[in-house]
């Protein structure tokens, strides 16, 4: 199965009248070299024999117009059939068909099937990071869950949400950080313990008790770790009033996993895009 040849240089585009709307995504296509995310995925789709399918680098773009709109695939599939914007950034023509619901879903599928999705989100990092866009300097984890509603809101006690989040507190360590900022609730002996012989700083937050208020020392340090702690809270709070993530759309951790990873390619490109133009 071959890529389609496609392209947006048609007749038909040259009746359309010029609006600056029609501009407003150029900057995501101006911002990152897509050649190199579509070199990650030059296996998908790569057998000559079969029906021509869409280029990956298309469905890819597909899957980020989903995250920055909140679309369900078939909301995509009409979208990109009736909006001049989205078929601009795809690169599709008037005279294109465009990718049914279905194949959204699959191609989907396949990257998270092929572990793409992570390689993608590190690539566009790393080039966000060349442009100065994105900041490194030391590592620190900034550990705080957030709970979200499950797709059928039917209740399971082998659901994530039976587990205390304190519990899996070392899961996302990345074992290269420096600091852990978390809440009063992540504060014990095991997790300090463990954070010690990983030569790792704990920086929890203080926690009054009946009778033991909180020194002006610790308030202050609970002042300076907050202003630390709020880049993840607000990161949180973006995700679920604008991105979807209030919610689970799929059943399944693995795909809800995806998608979370793609709100995250998706949230980045848009702080990027807000930076480079402040």
């Amino acid at each position: 199965m071959a890529w389609k040849n496609l392209s947006q240089n048609t007749l038909a585009y040259a009746f359309i009248c010029h609006h600056l709307a029609l501009n407003e995504l150029d900057v995501v296509e101006e911002l990152i070299d897509w050649s190199a995310c579509e070199a990650l995925m030059l296996n998908i789709h790569s057998n000559p024999m079969g029906e021509r399918a869409f280029p990956p680098l298309l469905m890819f773009k597909i899957l980020l117009l989903q995250i920055w709109y909140s679309l369900s695939d078939p909301s995509c599939e009409k979208q990109l059939a009736r909006d001049l914007l989205f078929c601009r950034l795809v690169q599709l023509s008037l005279t294109d068909s465009v990718p049914d619901h279905s194949t959204i879903w699959r191609f989907r599928q396949r990257l998270q099937k092929d572990n793409l999705l992570d390689a993608l989100f590190e690539n566009i990092n790393n080039q966000l990071r060349q442009q100065g866009l994105i900041m490194k300097a030391g590592e620190v984890s900034i550990i705080d869950a957030s709970v979200i509603q499950a797709k059928n809101n039917r209740l399971n006690k082998n659901a994530a949400g039976s587990s205390h989040d304190t519990q899996i507190f070392e899961t996302p360590l990345t074992g290269s950080e420096k600091v852990v900022y978390a809440n009063s609730a992540y504060k014990s002996q095991v997790h300090e313990k463990l954070l010690k012989t990983k030569r790792i700083k704990n920086d929890p937050l203080h926690c009054a008790y009946r009778n033991t208020p909180l020194t002006e020392q610790q308030k202050q340090h609970n002042r300076l770790a907050s202003e630390v702690r709020y880049i993840v809270e607000r990161t949180f709070g973006v995700l679920k009033q604008h991105y979807g993530m209030a919610q689970a759309r799929y059943n399944g951790l693995k795909r809800n996993a995806a998608k979370l990873t793609l709100m995250c390619i998706g949230y980045n490109l848009k702080c990027a895009i807000n930076i480079q133009l402040s």
